[in-house]
């Protein structure tokens, strides 16, 4: 796999980063693409052998094409526009960037034979369930436009390997967390943002419906590890995989653990409004049997590991 082409649409995002520099250490040739370059310091990228940052939108099919026309062997989808609460502001930007910018993708693709196409998709597909561990088997039932959009997509990936042989790999993803840039909304990242809260000695709020839900937590080394690994099985085409820890913890508890950990900031419980609960998917916790069984793959890192991981650890690429 060595000297391979690689390219991560949504590439300087929180997962494209930790991904690129996963693929980076095994010597792959990184291609991230990002819609927007303004005010990215590309300095930084000249600095880092075997990676390239380039512009383009997944809302812009020709250029989606000037990309793949480069030949890559495998493509991340990452790029998404995310977050439950703004999914319902704004219903069209989901269903724009999520669904219609991967079929952007998946059209170019399949003229593309060998390209390995994996998407990021997400628990949220699945709703609200009745019991966990939830496995790939569980019936989807979306309560939020940006489940629902993210599981429109998914969809389109496995109709995509169905009538075209595109070689797409569906991975609905957890929560993953680890290093990243500081960034102030919570829904991109919520361990992230209760670490950046901590570091800032800052109340971290929770809603007293949530607090006692059980999460799935994943650290990001151990996330993108199993993504490279299914990038490069040959058995895992038109199939959906559920990415996750396995282990669940109480939403409350995680939080107190970051305050613990990091010996700052406050745990605090507020009331959540009427329309917030309805969108709030409850328990999940990944059923991850599927995925460790097909590549020989488990997560390494504990949860009170992987806060302290976050804070002392960075690369260069993070300040790109």
């Amino acid at each position: 796999m060595t000297n391979k082409k690689i390219v991560i649409f949504g590439g300087l995002g929180f997962i494209g980063r930790n991904l690129a520099i996963n693929l980076l250490k095994k010597n792959y040739n990184v291609t991230l693409v990002e819609h927007e370059l303004k005010g990215k310091n590309l300095k930084v990228a000249k600095k880092i052998k075997n990676l390239k940052i380039i512009k383009g939108n997944i809302l812009d099919k020709r250029s989606i094409a000037s990309i793949l026309k480069h030949k890559y062997n495998i493509l991340f989808n990452l790029a998404a526009h995310s977050g439950p609460k703004a999914s319902v502001d704004y219903p069209f930007l989901d269903l724009e960037t999520n669904t219609l910018g991967s079929l952007n993708i998946l059209e170019e693709a399949k003229k593309y034979k060998d390209l390995v196409v994996v998407f990021l998709g997400s628990r949220l597909e699945y709703g609200e369930v009745n019991e966990i561990p939830v496995s790939e088997k569980t019936v989807s039932q979306p309560q939020t436009m940006y489940g629902l959009s993210k599981f429109t997509a998914s969809s389109f990936h496995l109709l995509y390997n169905k009538l075209y042989s595109v070689k797409t790999i569906i991975v609905k993803g957890a929560n993953p967390y680890g290093t990243h840039i500081y960034n102030p909304n919570p829904a991109y990242n919520i361990i992230n943002y209760f670490i950046d809260k901590a570091n800032h000695d800052e109340d971290i709020e929770i809603f007293e419906t949530a607090k006692n839900q059980i999460k799935d937590y994943i650290y990001i080394d151990d996330f993108c590890e199993a993504l490279v690994k299914l990038s490069l099985n040959k058995n895992v085409y038109g199939q959906v995989y559920n990415l996750g820890s396995g282990k669940g913890i109480k939403f409350i508890d995680a939080a107190k653990t970051i305050t613990r950990i990091l010996k700052k900031g406050r745990v605090v419980v507020i009331k959540q409004n009427s329309l917030l609960k309805k969108i709030e998917a409850g328990d999940y916790v990944s059923d991850i049997s599927k995925i460790s069984k097909r590549i020989n793959w488990k997560p390494k890192i504990s949860f009170v590991k992987g806060i302290l991981m976050t804070t002392n650890i960075r690369h260069i690429i993070f300040d790109i």
